[in-house]
């Protein structure tokens, strides 16, 4: 019953077909939800620094700073979660579609839907985070001065920002380097939480899933306010670019490429690990799940 001739065209299609019924959802309402909250907590605060100082900001420093906050990386996270909460989606032909398009096929398009889910999701929340500071935003590869001097000029002021683009990341990295780490770690991030649901799916344990992304999520966060190692054990720590960076030298205090590597072996472990899984999965189970 399993095709095992790899099919590129199958593969696609299955893809295709998860992320239509994935963004047609009436649950990416949350979405719509998390980028109001996303915009109080970091966009609009830019840009009333920017008033402020009657400066221009760089177009990429709100999303730079989404993705530096440890708060938000388990927002975004939580989100898309809910986003995915079902994935992989069943329907009454799911197991019928599944043993014509092949057991190996299927999986490979679910790995494809994760990725194209996961870079979506972040390059939507970038899009965003560009769109609403348009008017006040300037786009050059230097950091504005509402993200360097800000706290120079309103010392008593307590600001967010400074904590999220601080002097770890705008005196080691520029803008355009800042926003190539944090948007691929971040996106290593959320693929490895689809991983997760896709495994658990593998072994008919959803919700074992759910509680296991969340609780690392969770860990993971609170890791963050602790020095050494322990924090590095988790994904959360490793998505944070600035993490990786002293405050006063320049230089790495972990290098980056450490969390490049991290992030390769879990999703390579997880993408085999998901292919064997699937090789031995029941597709009658599938009836099972939608009861």
């Amino acid at each position: 019953m399993d095709n095992r001739n790899l099919s590129l065209r199958k593969i696609l299609s299955v893809a295709k077909t998860e992320y239509i019924k994935w963004v047609t959802n009436p649950r990416m309402i949350l979405f719509v939800a998390m980028i109001i909250f996303v915009y109080d907590y970091i966009i609009k605060v830019l840009i009333e620094n920017s008033d402020k100082m009657s400066k221009y900001i760089n177009v990429i420093e709100p999303f730079i700073a989404i993705g530096n906050s440890p708060f938000l990386l388990f927002v975004i996270p939580i989100i898309f979660l809910a986003l995915i909460s079902d994935f992989p989606k069943s329907d009454g032909n799911s197991m019928f579609y599944m043993i014509r398009t092949g057991k190996v096929n299927w999986m490979l398009g679910q790995l494809l839907f994760a990725i194209y889910a996961g870079v979506s999701y972040i390059v939507a929340i970038f899009a965003v985070s560009c769109l609403c500071i348009m008017k006040k935003a300037y786009i050059y590869n230097a950091w504005s001065d509402v993200t360097t001097k800000y706290f120079i000029e309103f010392p008593d002021e307590k600001n967010i920002l400074s904590e999220l683009i601080n002097a770890r990341l705008y005196n080691n990295l520029l803008p355009n380097q800042a926003l190539l780490h944090t948007s691929v770690l971040v996106i290593f991030m959320i693929i490895i939480i689809a991983l997760v649901q896709l495994l658990a799916f593998s072994y008919s344990k959803k919700i074992l899933g759910l509680l296991l992304n969340i609780t690392v999520l969770c860990v993971g966060i609170g890791s963050t306010i602790f020095e050494g190692v322990v924090k590095w054990v988790f994904p959360v720590s490793n998505a944070i670019t600035w993490m990786h960076y002293d405050d006063i030298f320049k230089k790495p205090v972990v290098p980056i490429v450490n969390s490049y590597m991290y992030f390769g072996i879990i999703l390579l472990v997880l993408i085999i690990w998901n292919i064997f899984a699937i090789k031995r999965y029941d597709f009658s189970k599938v009836e099972d799940l939608e009861d």
